[in-house]
């Protein structure tokens, strides 16, 4: 049996609710430690249609009317009910139901043997006052020993007396009912005894005949079972015999099917990569006469290649020649602009040291304010470092300006801001950006406008592809030196920034640097000294290095006795490749600028570090001018495993390598799309000299062309290999 399988115990139970109590608290007690269901059997006398039991006894139902004997029927049937009720409840937490056997003429004996075979109940337990109320009646200890003697031998058969289990003994003559200690409880003699045994002895005759004739039958059937199994006994080996031959023949078959299966699969196979094969053949033959076509057309156009190249070749030489001629043409002009600067330079110089001179700057109104920049348009709005800042692009007088909002000025007095502004618009020197005017309402700046953007964004921001080269960054650090020099060593007053960093320098169209933001914030004294714009110079020079937007402390690797392979790994290849001596003072140099505040050197000045930031950058122009002499030397480059792009291959204006550069009336070649571009935007100057060109004409620079083409190729293969 299943373990989770409960087990059914059948209860017989009468109408005595003490007896039936009983019976369920002994059968609860038997199996307290078995899983089993109780079904309560319980058999339903029907009130008899001639008598009626009240409380006054047994009457007659014709003494009583109808509605009466209606009643009497609910009572009972109500009382049998709440009796099931309180079977199930004493029954507690062992799942019970009822089963009711309705009372019939037929015994109730001859009834629980039919039940205990119907339902094959294999336990039963019956209470003495299921077959008769009383145990002095003769019928229901007849009747208990009747169930006992005929119930089927799997039926076990308890008889609960008064709570204990009594026992059934006896013969033909008397039958007698004691509990488990002996005592007799119930005692029947039969009657007709004797004649009940003449009766027994005929049958014991008839009997022992039927016996010895089944005995006979037996001894007949054993020998046929035993031929029987014999013949089974061969049959089964045949069969198991037969079943092996069987198995080996599906063995047999399923390999054949499988072999045949594999011979047709590449039997498949072979069709098919026939099949491949012939259009692999068509496809050869159609490409060889593709080929042979194309070798005929090949060798043709090679022969005009030929005619050609050596037409070019002849041109290069002549273009080389224009070349150098134009390049003497450039050294002169650059000399006298670099001469122009200077004597500007000086001037300017004279001008603001002069006492009784002073720059006059316009105030312009906030309605010209307005029209200049469309009603301050968000178009108009320019970024800084990715955000939008409070500086607008306008134009006045067909010129572009930049015009900087100031509400931190808003709680200064209108004769203390112009008083301020005239201060600022007296300061010009050529690296600082130069004021053109201002408004008092509202209150804001107009400075010359940089068409480059911040020193921040070439350096950190998403311009970084048009990457600053390490010369331009050691003539900006030169530059930013010299605008500051001349704020801190002014004779009226001297300036202090206090906030030098790449958004505080911008970058002209030529890539000038110039710093702003001079004057504009208000300075703790006790952090605004000569001390942290010498720092500030410092991180900036780190900054140009290493292409990395962070304001110290230094980083662990950089240290001034670093080796050659540490300072390759920092430094920013956006700017081509360093000469690592250069590099190497320009780290020297930074950290004495980073250093001055834990360790004061009276020696350092802005004016120092220009010095030597100049010394620098004279090395610099040796190394560029070396590069350039080098760049063509029989139609290529001359510079194997050089990674760095010569400067005569960069667009002036892009800063990127050209692929079709012309040649301006200025004498310089750019990329064709950026100086149509500058042509159609207006302008009729250069845009290298700032000279009014003579004609706008270009003309295609193809021996610069195949220079690049050259070079490209030769990079190319230095990558692959």
């Amino acid at each position: 049996m299943d373990a989770t399988q409960k087990e059914k115990i059948y209860v017989a139970v009468g109408d005595d609710a003490q007896d039936g109590f009983n019976t369920l608290n002994w059968a609860l007690k038997k199996w307290n430690s078995h899983p089993i269901s109780i079904v309560i059997l319980h058999v339903t006398h029907n009130i008899s249609k001639d008598y009626v039991y009240t409380p006054f006894g047994k009457l007659p139902a014709r003494s009583l009317n109808d509605e009466k004997l209606e009643a009497l029927r609910k009572d009972e049937k109500e009382r049998i009910k709440k009796l099931f009720s309180k079977y199930i409840a004493f029954c507690g937490k062992v799942s019970a139901e009822i089963h009711e056997l309705e009372k019939l003429d037929e015994p109730t004996q001859k009834r629980i043997i039919d039940l205990i075979i119907g339902l094959g109940i294999t336990k039963l337990v019956m209470g003495i006052s299921f077959m008769k109320p009383s145990l002095k009646s003769k019928g229901a200890i007849s009747g208990l020993f009747y169930v006992h003697q005929h119930k089927p031998s799997l039926c076990e058969l308890f008889i609960i007396c008064g709570g204990k289990q009594v026992f059934l003994r006896g013969n033909n003559d008397e039958k007698i009912m004691e509990d488990d200690s002996g005592v007799m409880v119930a005692k029947m003699r039969d009657k007709n005894t004797t004649g009940k045994i003449e009766i027994m002895k005929n049958k014991l005759n008839e009997a022992h005949k039927t016996i010895e004739l089944k005995r006979k039958e037996t001894k007949e059937n054993i020998e046929r079972r035993t031929k029987a199994e014999w013949a089974i006994s061969l049959c089964n080996s045949r069969a198991e015999e037969i079943e092996g031959r069987i198995r080996e023949e599906v063995s047999t078959k399923e390999g054949i099917k499988k072999e045949l299966q594999l011979e047709k699969d590449q039997r498949e196979e072979m069709t098919i990569e026939i099949e491949e094969r012939k259009r692999r053949m068509s496809s050869l033959v159609e490409l060889q006469s593709e080929l042979s076509n194309k070798l005929q057309i090949s060798t043709i156009a090679r022969s005009r290649a030929e005619t050609q190249v050596e037409r070019a070749v002849r041109e290069r030489a002549e273009m080389v020649r224009e070349i150098e001629e134009l390049r003497k043409q450039r050294d002169v002009l650059n000399r006298r602009i670099e001469f122009c600067k200077q004597k500007d330079a000086i001037g300017m110089a004279a001008r603001l040291s002069d006492n009784g001179a002073s720059f006059e700057m316009r105030e312009y109104s906030e309605v010209e304010l307005r029209l200049a920049t469309d009603n301050f348009s968000e178009r108009l709005r320019l970024k800084s470092g990715g955000d939008w800042s409070n500086v607008y692009r306008g134009r006045f007088n067909h010129s572009s300006v930049a015009i900087k909002l100031l509400p931190s000025f808003a709680s200064l007095s209108r004769e203390d801001f112009q008083s301020k502004m005239r201060f600022l618009g007296d300061i010009r020197q050529p690296h600082l950006v130069a004021m053109v005017g201002f408004c008092s309402e509202p209150k804001c700046i107009i400075f010359e406008y940089m068409g480059n953007g911040s020193l921040q964004d070439m350096l950190f921001s998403r311009r970084r592809n048009r990457g600053l080269r390490w010369h331009d960054r050691i003539r900006i650090a030169t530059e930013v030196c010299s605008g500051l020099g001349f704020l801190n060593s002014s004779q009226q007053r001297p300036i202090l920034h206090c906030h030098v960093n790449p958004a505080h320098i911008l970058l002209d169209r030529n890539l000038v640097a110039k710093i702003t933001g001079f004057g504009l914030q208000d300075c703790d004294d006790k952090e605004c000294n000569v001390e942290s714009d010498l720092r500030s110079v410092g991180i900036l020079l780190m900054q140009l290095l290493t292409g990395r937007n962070w304001a110290g402390p230094i980083e662990e690797p950089m240290t001034m006795d670093m080796d050659r392979e540490t300072l390759v790994n920092v430094l920013d290849d956006m700017a081509g490749q360093w000469p690592l001596d250069l590099a190497k003072e320009i780290v020297s140099l930074a950290m004495i600028c980073m250093s001055v505040k834990s360790k004061p050197n009276l020696n350092l000045s802005i004016a120092r570090v220009l010095e030597e930031l100049n010394k620098i950058r004279r090395k610099g122009d040796e190394i560029v001018a070396k590069e350039d002499r080098k760049v063509i030397i029989g139609g290529c480059i001359d510079r194997e495993g050089s990674s760095d792009v010569p400067s005569v291959f960069l667009c002036p204006i892009l800063q990127e390598v050209m692929k079709n550069p012309h040649v301006a009336a200025d004498g310089f070649s750019y990329e064709l799309e950026a100086i149509e571009q500058w042509l159609h935007s207006g302008h009729d100057t250069s845009p290298m000299t700032n000279l009014r060109l003579k004609h706008t004409l270009l003309t295609p620079n193809y021996t610069l062309r195949s220079f690049l083409e050259e070079w490209q190729t030769k990079q190319s293969t230095q990558i692959a290999n």
